[in-house]
């Protein structure tokens, strides 16, 4: 922990600089194990070379066949010129020299003259051969032997020289500031590709130390995604990841305080929720219950006519009515449909039937005649208002019909009717015309009183859309339709089932079907 702490204070913030930390690091420890092996090996190894070099370069003019001559006669004229051209040749050439005994006879010099060069010869001791001189000259001597006589280049028996001896020598100067210059640059280059390698080593550990603690990171990332609130972050090194770490560490503590405090704020708001909608489906169910309550029973009229609904409410309180009220020894039967479904639908539709109930009582006690038409002009203006305060452009479709001896009277746009002739056994299909109700303020000549006639044995049905628009479940989607309806109101009347036994049936129809909407089904029966 002291180590971590202490690399905490030492190691700068940014990855980057880290990394250059690192590079600095592995070239001053390189440099530093290694440039004094290195310059040695390669000093010693550009020496040996220059040594090699430099001898090769003695011999030759040691041996050169116009070096004797020029020993023997002590002729500088004859050797000056060799000496120059092959000191000319290489500009590491300092001083080249032919000497007989201690005798100078001629020298060449490239960087050195004079006293100088008197001083860099002498002395000359066959100790000092092969011996460096100084640290910046490194000298050569080689022996100039006679091989063969030289009494045929007619030289005077005194200067004659047996085959074999020694003539004289030569001396070679080399400079060393090349080769040390070349054993620096390899020094140089063998420091930087070694440091190279040092470099990768080292940086291969600190990615791996880097990924490990990226790992934690990721580790308290995925423990945290799963749910577990005891996870911990910590990373005592505040550079880039440290922060990093810090930073998610503690963003997920406030997003599990957070949570906390939603979660309690979900679960007060659900339980208030739930509240709210215990007591808005209740009221719903009370709508509902209304609803079917309102409806009425079937019964016989005048002992000539059978009138019984039943209906199959959707999951929300519907909008469809029907109603059957016995007034002024008349019988009226009123089918209609809300648009829309809920409350209002419903509020809408019990407004409508105290409406119809109250125009027929009064007019029954009054003693006034009312037709079909007139009571849906009457109902119109009574429920205009309220549909207007409730605002939610809702209407509704109604057909009112009035059953005295002579017949139906009917008026109002809503489905068809459909009229069993007991005579023929087939079906007719009536269609309605008129105008719905809260559409207009005033519909009044709108609608038309129209009269169907009925005789024993003959039969009326009403309905509401929610009947043949049932959805189908196989073939999927597609609407149930009036033709099946007419099939089997016809087989019931043709079995002379009861009215009530009639609607069952037809609403039986849709016990296959995907209901959406209020079905409603009204039968009246002329029995004598």
């Amino acid at each position: 922990m002291r180590a971590l702490a202490r690399l905490a204070r030492v190691l700068p913030r940014s990855l980057w600089q880290q990394t250059l930390i690192l590079l600095a690091l592995a070239l001053a420890l390189t440099a530093l194990c290694t440039v004094r092996p290195y310059h040695a090996h390669y000093r010693a190894q550009f020496d040996d070379q220059q040594k090699t070099r430099g001898r090769t370069m003695v011999q030759t003019l040691a041996k050169d066949y116009e070096l004797r001559p020029a020993i023997s006669l002590k002729d500088a004229a004859q050797a000056e010129p060799i000496l120059r051209a092959f000191a000319a040749s290489d500009d590491e050439v300092v001083y080249v020299a032919v000497f007989r005994g201690d005798e100078l006879i001629t020298a060449a010099s490239n960087r050195l003259s004079g006293p100088a060069l008197t001083q860099a010869l002498s002395p000359v001791e066959p100790a000092a051969r092969d011996r460096q001189h100084s640290q910046s000259i490194l000298r050569f001597v080689e022996p100039v032997r006679a091989e063969k006589s030289l009494a045929f280049m007619d030289l005077p028996s005194e200067n004659s020289q047996a085959p074999g001896h020694d003539l004289g020598y030569v001396v070679l100067g080399l400079s060393t500031q090349k080769a040390q210059a070349r054993a620096w640059s390899q020094t140089l280059f063998s420091i930087g590709t070694t440091s190279l390698g040092v470099f990768t080593v080292l940086i291969l550990l600190y990615f791996r130390w880097v990924a490990s603690r990226l790992q934690r990171m990721v580790q308290f990332a995925q423990a945290t995604a799963a749910g577990d609130t005891k996870a911990e972050l910590a990373d005592p090194i505040s550079d880039d990841l440290g922060r990093l770490a810090w930073a998610l560490s503690h963003s997920t503590t406030e997003l599990h305080r957070t949570n906390a405090g939603l979660e309690a704020t979900v679960a007060a708001r659900t339980a208030e929720l739930q509240s709210t909608l215990s007591d808005l489906w209740s009221e719903m169910d009370l709508a509902r219950k209304i609803q079917s309550v309102l409806l009425p029973s079937p019964q016989e009229f005048a002992g000539r006519y059978q009138v019984a609904a039943v209906m199959r409410p959707a999951d929300e309180v519907g909008g469809d009515y029907f109603d059957t009220i016995e007034a002024d020894g008349k019988l009226w039967l009123l089918i209609g449909d809300v648009s829309g479904h809920g409350i209002s639908a419903g509020l809408i539709m019990m407004m409508v039937q105290t409406a119809v109930r109250a125009i027929v009582q009064r007019f029954a006690w009054t003693g006034q005649g009312l037709s079909p038409a007139q009571l849906l002009t009457l109902v119109n203006r009574a429920l205009w208002r309220n549909l207007q305060l409730i605002g939610k452009g809702q209407y509704m479709t109604m057909t009112a019909m009035c059953i005295n001896d002579r017949g139906i009277t009917y008026s109002g746009l809503h489905q068809h009717i459909l009229v069993y002739r007991q005579a023929s056994g087939e079906i007719e299909e009536i269609e309605t015309h008129g105008c719905w109700l809260g559409l207009l303020d005033e519909i009044e000549n709108l609608n038309e009183d129209r009269h169907i006639p009925l005789h024993s044995g003959d039969a009326v049905m009403l309905y509401t859309d929610g009947l043949i628009e049932a959805k189908r479940k196989a073939p999927a989607d597609t609407m149930l339709g009036l033709s099946p309806v007419v099939s089997r109101f016809q087989a019931s009347c043709l079995s002379r089932y009861d009215a009530l036994a009639t609607a069952t049936s037809v609403l039986n129809e849709t016990n296959q079907c995907t209901v959406s909407d209020d079905v409603a089904v009204l039968v009246l029966r002329h029995i004598a």
